[in-house]
């Protein structure tokens, strides 16, 4: 991603082919029908549609915020009472322009709205109020002009072309303090399909800026790591996480995090954040470690989440722990109930999809778990999850289309070429294609990795962590010969 000036081109929105035609989920179905908010948020985000919900919201905003284009106090009134420097997480969502037809004024007031809302929920983020940036519509200001007004770092634009019954988005976030453009993107969609075309675009803007403030941030924090701050240091691990996934990476956000609650002992997001990467350590990296030091980690997460559940027990980091740590616990149904929980308390994250759909894998339905997975892929596309590529590698091997497995299989390796789990699952699908030779260089890939990865290592992992019986019968019966046949040792 270029800091500087780029050019953003048209991208389909609806990314990658599925694998196969495959019905949506029951979960998600079901999910559709609960009662109560999180359940319909969970609902919404889920499938990336829903006329309903959608214009509700739209009508909400529009009554309550939209319309507000004349606020009750002066912009000088408003703006005296902003911070001088509302910090590295600062942003605001100018309205976004359109021609006058309907549909991209409909189309453009809610983008405006619906942007505005998901960016308010990245964790520390100071975003400047709707009415407050509607005093801006008829300024004619720069975006550093804006910054300079309001002490902020980020000014997110953008505008709604319609003609006939095509409808183009343009969107570029501008870093303020230098006038550069950050990120640019546009979207092409159908006017007959405006409101979930709205939905997933503002769901893909939200995933993909809310990765890159938080990236910026993290690397202007990282300057400042002589003498770092909490605030510093909080940011540094949240960046950190946006890396790939590797050991020696998530050691190095343990310890950003234990550095926090060196400074803030009560510190919530540092205790959950602490837990979730050393049972994810343990889970992803099981064969890294000794024993003694898996049950020491696992005993820590599990103290730390322990002391914050009653603190915040709807926060969707505490299930994605959770997760993890049931399943370390050997404890398949509470892992399965807490990947649940996630997806309806996080239902717009991909790794939420990711980590019920590998649920669902173990108990051999690669069909829902494809459903989910492919969900997951369409909410970030451009950076896409290499654990949950390579469990769309394992869910094609599973559902015995091995092509598809090859190919999903050779995105998570281009994703992270350093990851054993897509490399093994890869070398699988090639030996059970009778592609051998293609098998052995991925093992070769392997093993220069790591040299004592072997089947008994592998093996080890599935009878601790994986305690669903059809699953072990089944990784025994196909998984363990196909790793022999792609040549990796005993």
């Amino acid at each position: 991603m270029s800091e500087g000036q780029s050019q953003a081109k048209p991208v389909s929105i609806t990314p990658g082919p599925p694998l196969r035609p495959t019905p949506r989920s029951s979960l998600i179905n079901s999910l559709g029908k609960l009662k109560g908010p999180i359940a319909a948020i969970a609902a919404l985000g889920a499938v990336l549609s829903g006329f309903a919900g959608y214009w509700t919201t739209y009508k909400t905003v529009r009554e309550t915020v939209i319309t507000q284009s004349a606020p009750t106090q002066s912009p000088d009134r408003i703006l005296s009472a902003l911070p001088a420097d509302a910090g590295p997480l600062s942003i605001i969502v100018l309205p976004f322009g359109s021609l006058e037809t309907e549909a991209a004024k409909l189309t453009a007031d809610g983008l405006t709205a619906s942007i505005t809302s998901d960016l308010s929920r990245i964790r520390d983020a100071y975003l400047v109020s709707a009415t407050t940036a509607q005093t801006y519509r008829a300024r004619n200001l720069t975006a550093q002009e804006i910054g300079r007004d309001l002490g902020i770092r980020f000014v997110l634009q953008g505008n709604v072309q319609n003609v006939a019954s095509k409808i183009r988005i343009n969107v570029q976030l501008t870093d303020a303090s230098a006038g550069a453009q950050v990120w640019s993107e546009t979207f092409d969609g159908d006017t007959s399909d405006l409101f979930a075309l709205q939905d997933k675009v503002t769901t893909l803007i939200g995933n993909s800026m809310g990765r890159e403030l938080v990236i910026r941030a993290a690397r202007d924090s990282d300057q400042r790591k002589g003498d770092p701050t909490l605030n510093d240091l909080v940011l540094r691990a949240r960046g950190l996480v946006l890396r790939q996934e590797s050991l020696e990476n998530y050691q190095a956000i343990e310890g950003l995090w234990r550095q926090v609650l060196a400074k803030d002992s009560d510190h919530v997001e540092a205790k959950i954040s602490l837990a979730t990467y050393l049972a994810l350590e343990v889970n992803i990296f099981f064969d890294y470690l000794d024993a003694g030091t898996r049950a020491a980690k696992i005993a820590e997460a599990s103290d730390l989440i322990a002391a914050t559940l009653n603190l915040d027990p709807e926060n969707p980091d505490i299930a994605y722990a959770e997760v993890s740590l049931s399943l370390l616990k050997r404890d398949s149904e509470a892992s399965f109930r807490a990947a649940q929980r996630l997806l309806a308390l996080k239902p717009r994250w991909p790794r939420s999809y990711d980590m019920l759909g590998r649920r669902y894998l173990d108990r051999l339905d690669p069909a829902r778990a494809t459903d989910l997975l492919l969900q997951g892929l369409a909410l970030d596309p451009k950076r896409p999850l290499g654990f949950l590529l390579a469990n769309l590698t394992l869910a094609s091997i599973m559902a015995d289309d091995l092509d598809a497995a090859i190919a999903w299989g050779e995105k998570a390796r281009a994703a992270n070429p350093t990851n054993l789990y897509s490399l093994r699952w890869l070398a699988c699908a090639y030996a059970l294609k009778g592609q051998k030779g293609n098998a052995n260089d991925i093992v070769a890939q392997a093993l220069a990795i790591k040299p004592d990865y072997s089947i008994a290592k592998v093996r080890e992992w599935v009878d601790v962590v994986l305690t669903d019986e059809p699953y072990r019968r089944w990784f025994g019966e196909k998984i363990v010969p196909a790793m022999r046949m792609a040549g990796f040792p005993e």
